[in-house]
C-alpha cells in the first residue's frame, strides 16, 4: 500500500523538499521508517518520529537534497540505524556513516522490463530526475542537433529545468516529466541508447 500526501508547501520553493507534517501519521503503524533522500527536511522529520516512538529508521540518499534541513546544523546521522547506499559510490560519499552502512543496489522488475519486440529508433535516452548532479546539460551539448533525445523524469529544480529547455532550443529535445510506467517502459523499449550523464 502506498499513500501519497500531497505538498502543502515547498520549504524554500524547491520541489526536492516538500512539507506536509501528516505524513508522519501514517508512520504510526509501521514497524521501520526507510526514508528516501538525505539533507531534506521530510527525512530529518521522519528519523525524529521514529526515535521518538522507539522505530528503526535507515536511509538511503538518491542524491540532490536541500538547503534547508536540520543535517546542516545537528548530527541527525546519530539517529539513524543504518544507511542503504544503491551503489558503493554512493557509499563513498558518507564515509562517516560507513560502520552503519550497506549497499543494496537498485532493484529493477526483469520480467516486466525486458527488451520487446519493437524496433530500435534513432534516438537517445535520458531517465532520471531533472537536477542539477545528473549532468543533463553535458548531454544536450554533446548529443548532434539531428538526432533526437529524450529526456524523461521529474523536475525538481525549476531554475535548473528551465535553463536546460533554453539550452536545447533548436534543437531535437524533448521534456517528458508525467510519465507513467507505460510510457517509461515503450521509451527504454524504443530507444538506440540510454545515457546517464552524471
Amino acid at each position: 500500500m502506498v499513500d501519497v500526501f500531497p505538498q502543502r508547501r515547498l520549504v524554500r520553493g524547491r520541489l526536492n523538499n516538500p512539507f506536509n507534517p501528516w505524513f508522519l501519521s501514517a508512520l504510526r503503524g509501521v514497524d521501520v521508517v526507510h526514508c528516501i533522500g538525505w539533507h531534506i527536511l521530510p527525512t530529518d522529520l521522519a528519523i525524529l518520529f521514529a526515535r521518538l516512538t522507539g522505530k528503526r529508521v535507515f536511509v538511503s540518499d538518491v542524491g540532490g537534497g536541500a538547503d534547508v534541513s536540520l543535517t546542516r546544523v545537528a548530527p541527525m546521522g546519530r539517529l539513524v540505524d543504518g544507511f542503504l547506499f544503491l551503489s558503493q559510490y554512493g557509499g563513498s560519499l558518507f564515509p562517516q556513516f560507513a560502520s552503519r552502512a550497506r549497499v543494496v543496489y537498485g532493484g529493477v522488475d526483469v520480467e516486466r522490463f525486458t527488451p520487446g519486440i519493437a524496433a530500435r529508433e534513432r534516438k537517445i535516452l535520458f531517465v532520471g530526475r531533472i537536477i542539477p548532479v545528473k549532468g543533463i546539460e553535458h548531454l544536450i551539448n554533446a548529443v548532434p542537433s539531428d538526432v533526437p533525445l529524450t529526456i524523461l523524469g521529474r523536475p525538481y529544480d525549476l531554475a535548473y529545468f528551465s535553463s536546460l529547455q533554453r539550452l536545447a532550443h533548436g534543437r531535437n529535445v524533448t521534456f517528458v516529466t508525467d510519465a507513467d510506467d507505460e510510457r517509461l517502459l515503450s521509451e527504454y523499449r524504443t530507444c538506440l541508447v540510454t545515457v546517464l550523464p552524471s
